[in-house]
């Protein structure tokens, strides 16, 4: 799990604008099951309030908001590390 408040300051950081963060914040809030945004806050969940937040953005800002989630989650020789130790 992941502080939700946290990793949103940390999103302004990583290049969203505060439109785009408001944006996810609501995602997140609104937990529909469409979003693909249900259940515990972990960054996954946040990953996928991204990606919803990015449909209705033109093509070129929703591929810099692809390569940001990309950043935010674990490589898969990590994610494998955190599966099997």
């Amino acid at each position: 799990e992941v502080d939700i408040k946290k990793e949103l300051e940390k999103l302004k950081l990583m290049g969203c604008t505060k439109v785009e963060v408001e944006e996810v914040q609501d995602i997140i809030l609104n937990n529909r099951k469409e979003d693909g945004v249900q259940g515990e806050n972990t960054l996954w969940k946040m990953t996928q309030a991204i990606t919803a937040m990015s449909r209705d953005k033109n093509e070129e800002r929703k591929r810099d908001l692809q390569e940001l989630v990309g950043t935010m989650l674990p490589q898969p020789e990590k994610a494998a590390e955190l599966f099997t130790n």
